[in-house]
């Protein structure tokens, strides 16, 4: 296996997820298109400009239930805190997130607001409060009006918040950014890849060993397992039997960590199935069940073009065959 980069998994991962996901529908596209704006706005050093975008393009992946999805559409969320806790537990478990996950653990915190867990108030990373403020400015958009007779309605909401929800810093960006049509064309109508490689153009490549690889991968089937009780270690379990019948089989060490990687990741196509559907107690219906079937076909959409992963990929989509 060689080849194989942090970012083109990321990026093959994130931008099927947004397509895919009943939950987010390219709600992640859009805000990453304008973290990464705000972030270059305020100044950002390209490091952290890195951070932000892509927390932003995995910043509501802790939200699990269509329930969740239809509060977080709303502009005042009553308690925003969890599906942000979860989100940030999903992704800590892989090192190179670890900077990640905290921007995305306090991406709904007010700027006006004392965070406190545990003994005391907690400093909130700046790039939090850039996402916060790119993902309300997706929210106050109405996907049924043509976005340039928004931007006075969006900006004046905007300002009006400034200090209370908002950072004065983060909306010092966003105005510099709102009088620019480009600014909002780009936000309804950019595709991600090209963010993400404007954004890693001059960052050096991390290509992935296969304990690199591993650990990622594990941190992915969290968030798949995550969504429901009865599935909280399954891909795991799966990884790790798979491994052993490999071994048995007589396959080398390394195709048995390569199959105990393709166990990590055959369930992570259920990031387009409801959770209402995993978790329903009683039978399937005819639909629901054709819903569930499709896993693996998405399972092999997101993992299909990560160069070098062309076995596990294989493995991993064709586990009901």
């Amino acid at each position: 296996m060689e080849g194989i980069t942090l970012k083109d998994i990321v990026a093959s991962f994130v931008e099927s997820v947004d397509r895919v996901s009943f939950l987010l529908k390219d709600h992640h596209r859009r805000v990453t298109v304008v973290s990464y704006q705000l972030g270059k706005a305020y100044g950002l050093s390209e490091p952290s400009l890195q951070q932000l975008v892509l927390a932003a393009s995995l910043h509501d992946i802790g939200a699990l239930t269509v329930k969740e999805r239809d509060q977080l559409i709303q502009m005042d969320i009553e308690n925003p805190h969890p599906h942000a806790i979860m989100g940030a537990s999903m992704l800590s478990s892989f090192r190179y997130f670890n900077e990640i996950s905290k921007i995305i653990r306090y991406h709904h915190v007010y700027y006006n607001e004392d965070y406190v867990i545990g003994d005391g108030p907690q400093e909130v990373p700046m790039a939090s409060y850039l996402l916060h403020l790119a993902d309300r400015i997706d929210i106050l958009r109405d996907p049924n009006l043509w976005i340039l007779d928004q931007v006075e309605m969006i900006r004046e909401q905007i300002i009006n918040l400034k200090g209370a929800v908002f950072h004065p810093d983060a909306v010092s960006a966003f105005q510099q950014l709102a009088p620019i049509d480009q600014f909002w064309l780009d936000m309804v109508n950019l595709e991600m890849m090209p963010v993400l490689d404007l954004v890693f153009e001059h960052a050096e490549t991390l290509t992935l060993d296969l304990e690199l690889l591993e650990e990622l991968a594990y941190t992915l089937s969290r968030i798949i397992d995550f969504r429901s009780e009865f599935t909280a270690s399954h891909s795991y379990g799966v990884g790790m039997v798979a491994h052993e019948l490999g071994r048995l089989y007589g396959l080398t060490p390394e195709r048995c960590r390569e199959l105990r990687i393709a166990g990590f990741l055959h369930d992570i196509g259920k990031i387009a199935i409801p959770t209402e559907i995993i978790e329903k107690p009683a039978r399937l219906s005819t639909s629901e069940f054709s819903q569930m079937k499709a896993h693996a076909y998405y399972t092999r959409l997101i993992l299909q073009n990560i160069k070098g992963m062309e076995d596990i990929c294989k493995w991993a989509s064709m586990h009901h065959e």
